[in-house]
């Protein structure tokens, strides 16, 4: 009999110990619903805190530059660094085409503010953007910013011959809008005051810069270069390009490898290593 009554006592803690692991693993489904929710909700609001370019660098209106922001002094400059710091940490890539915000245009619209061009340079730095300059320089040059023209040649960029008729076409658009100013106090045809003011346009400075700076030849200590047909090393050798001649960069998409033409209109394309301005 107490054999018995043992075996009953045993089966029923066992018993009881299989309902109450059975309730630790339930699983309430509210609870998993408001779980669920609140990871949606965090999520939600992360992006929410993700901060624009635009709202950094509103067009036209900073009045920073980034050297001041290293050591900020004041509650407004404290703010921006914290902004960027922020933008900084959310971006660890960076869209090529926020540069176009950076790019001045005083010239065609009165700003209180412009922006500080080592804002630019700043950017192209920091994340690497020496390939990606083609578009802000067209920018600039119909912008008339000269200080970004500066800073991208700095970066040893090539200009093409388009570049240099877009700085042309700029230029011409200078004249008329100063005859319309000299001869007319800048009313136009359609009896409305031009966009335009001719204080602040380097029209001028930034072709004469430009006229300057495309005067390229091919340097090769050897005495000639390789002229290939593709972009690369390994392209195919189609001609010879003495050391000294001058050329025409025609595409310059690629600044590593420029599509060019010689002065007997052979055309090809050579490394940048070996074109120079003189």
């Amino acid at each position: 009999m107490k054999k018995l009554i043992y075996i009953l006592c045993i089966v029923t803690n066992i018993s009881c110990k299989n309902e109450n692991d059975t309730k630790k693993i339930e699983v309430n489904p509210k609870e998993t619903i408001e779980n669920t929710d609140k990871t949606s909700n965090n999520n939600l609001e992360m992006n929410n805190n993700l901060i624009s370019f635009g709202e950094i660098f509103e067009e036209g209106m900073t009045k920073f530059s980034a050297k001041e922001i290293e050591k900020p002094f004041t509650e407004e400059q404290k703010e921006f660094k914290i902004k960027l710091n922020k933008f900084e940490s959310q971006n660890k890539n960076f869209e090529p085409d926020n540069l176009l915000r950076l790019i001045n245009d005083k010239t065609f619209e009165h700003r209180e503010y412009s922006i500080d061009s080592e804002w630019f340079n700043y950017f192209v730095k920091k994340y690497n953007l020496q390939n990606n300059l083609k578009k802000p320089l067209e920018s600039a040059i119909n912008q008339e910013d000269l200080n970004v023209v500066k800073i991208i040649l700095k970066y040893d960029y090539k200009i093409s011959k388009q570049e240099l008729k877009l700085a042309s076409e700029s230029y011409e658009n200078y004249l008329s809008n100063k005859r319309i100013i000299d001869e007319n106090n800048g009313i136009g045809e359609d009896g409305e005051p031009i966009p335009y003011e001719i204080k602040n346009s380097r029209a001028t400075e930034i072709l004469s810069l430009l006229k300057k700076e495309y005067n390229y030849h091919i340097y090769d200590k050897d005495g000639s270069c390789n002229l290939r047909d593709d972009a690369m090393s390994a392209g195919f050798i189609i001609g010879q390009v003495k050391s000294g001649e001058h050329i025409d960069i025609i595409n310059n998409e690629n600044q590593d490898w420029l599509y060019i033409k010689t002065k007997d209109n052979k055309e090809g394309y050579v490394h940048k290593s070996r074109i120079v301005s003189k």
